[in-house]
């Protein structure tokens, strides 16, 4: 996971600074060449040398309906930007999983760029039944 984890951190990052990474040629710019055309590689390079947008991939666990605990992994996209430009946001959130297939959701982050990844978690509340519920869930992934 931690390989995964990394690799998807640097493509994202390559992504939303292709102008400038396709000139150094980096060695994960072909996996980006290998999942877009030609003309998506062109707007992505477009969109990046009009919008600095900062990518940071971030790591969270959900616990289904069936109890089953899920790792979802969410690109948070922010910029120092006054004006957000929404169409640019949804070109990326539709490129960025055609390359990353990992990805579960791109989002936007409203204020100043996030540089690093997202650790501050407000608290949660979570009811005796949901413990309950986390309690057997871990108790059956540690079993098998």
């Amino acid at each position: 996971m931690e390989d995964d984890f990394g690799e998807t951190q640097v493509l994202i990052r390559l992504m939303v600074d292709y102008a400038n990474m396709a000139a150094k040629e980096p060695v994960l710019l072909n996996r980006i060449e290998i999942a877009m055309s030609k003309e998506e590689r062109l707007l992505l390079e477009e969109l990046s040398i009009r919008n600095h947008y900062v990518a940071t991939l971030n790591c969270l666990f959900a616990l289904s309906v069936f109890r089953e605990i899920a790792e979802l992994k969410a690109i948070a996209l922010s910029s120092d930007q006054t004006q957000t430009n929404w169409n640019d946001l949804a070109t990326y959130a539709h490129l960025i999983p055609c390359v990353c297939h990992n990805v579960n959701r791109v989002c936007y982050i409203f204020g100043k760029a996030v540089r690093e990844s997202v650790t501050a978690v407000p608290p949660t509340y979570l009811t005796s039944n949901i413990l309950t519920i986390l309690r057997e869930a871990d108790y059956l992934a540690n079993k098998y």
